[in-house]
């Protein structure tokens, strides 16, 4: 899973109650500013069902987030937490007689309610005047369905969720949000992240999004994906990037036998982010710097024009870090030991 997209700092203000937060979103570099003072969300991460595996929501925060740089760019746009999408709100959104409304699924003559949106995710955005520009929601889908077989056991069955379903919710869901004043005429983005099986090593990824001045929404189906670097997808499909990961590897475990993991972000079968973490119970400085070293020259010399954030820590505590902008030739280098 990505865990770095959003790195999240709060300074407290001295003698003040007014927190600023600055979220920093790495693809492609970009920074929202938060608007002061902080105004916590309302919605209480509220989920629908807590049993449901591989759910992250931060990581539907960030792909949200990541998504919604397109519609409202970060050099003039504030963010702010959810402010309409209260936990009693969701609640009534996401019953079987609202959103959740669909045919119930039949196993071993057992009927189960097949309710395909677990939850709502919602991000604003202020002009930097203060004004509300608009919000973005992140509807998470979960097509893998639990049921009990004979023996008690709780099993998933994975159902396709109607292309129709998607849109009717999306339509529903801006003439939910045009009946609160504030946002009668102001920008919605609407997203929908797939979870994957409760067994996946990667939690899923946006399949549909879309954004609207109006009553009505189009949406786009995308490609948005996590592949590790070592998999059959990234060897069939991009193989330069998979031989400039295994060369990072190879080269790096000539110095120290550390454990490597690399993941790929692929929009569009486009490698947009490349993720790695190298570590270790302990480094001396020198081997740090002469790994550092190492991906610096080989990133440089490669033909890598994506996003690249390499980490390298000992004990999970974070001692170096070479990253890379996905509009830069050359990567910069941060040692943190002393």
């Amino acid at each position: 899973m990505k865990k770095y997209l959003i790195l999240v700092f709060i300074f407290l203000i001295a003698c003040s109650n007014e927190v600023e937060e600055v979220k920093e979103v790495v693809y492609g570099g970009q920074y929202y500013r938060v608007a002061t003072p902080y105004q916590p969300p309302v919605a209480n991460n509220y989920v629908l069902n807590n049993d449901v595996g591989n759910y992250y929501p931060r990581q539907v925060e960030e792909d949200l987030m990541l998504f919604s740089t397109n519609f409202f760019k970060t050099n003039n746009s504030l963010y702010q937490a959810g402010q309409f999408l209260t936990e009693e709100k969701l609640e009534k959104l996401l019953a079987s007689n609202y959103l959740n409304f669909s045919e119930k699924m039949v196993i071993n003559d057992e009927e189960y309610e097949t309710n395909f949106i677990i939850a709502i995710l919602e991000q604003n955005f202020l002009a930097l005047n203060g004004n509300l520009k608009g919000i973005s929601l992140g509807v998470v889908i979960n097509q893998y369905q639990p049921y009990q077989n004979e023996r008690g056991a709780i099993l998933h069955q994975e159902i396709e969720v109607p292309k129709e379903f998607i849109v009717q919710t999306a339509n529903d869901l801006v003439e939910y949000i045009r009946e609160f004043p504030e946002l009668e005429e102001k920008r919605i983005m609407v997203s929908f992240f797939y979870l994957n099986s409760p067994s996946a090593q990667f939690p899923g990824s946006i399949k549909y999004l879309g954004d609207t001045f109006t009553d009505e929404i189009n949406l786009e189906e995308i490609d948005y994906q996590y592949h590790l670097l070592s998999s059959n997808y990234v060897l069939s499909n991009d193989l330069e990037t998979y031989n400039l990961y295994r060369n990072l590897k190879e080269e790096i475990l000539k110095i120290n036998n550390s454990r490597i993991t690399g993941e790929g972000i692929y929009f569009n079968h486009q490698l947009k982010e490349l993720n790695m973490t190298i570590e270790n119970v302990f480094y001396h400085k020198s081997e740090i710097i002469k790994i550092a070293n190492v991906i610096e020259e080989i990133i440089n010399n490669s033909r890598c024009n994506c996003y690249v954030n390499i980490q390298i820590k000992q004990n999970q505590k974070l001692e170096a870090l070479i990253t890379k902008e996905e509009t830069e030739i050359l990567t910069d280098v941060i040692i943190l030991r002393r």
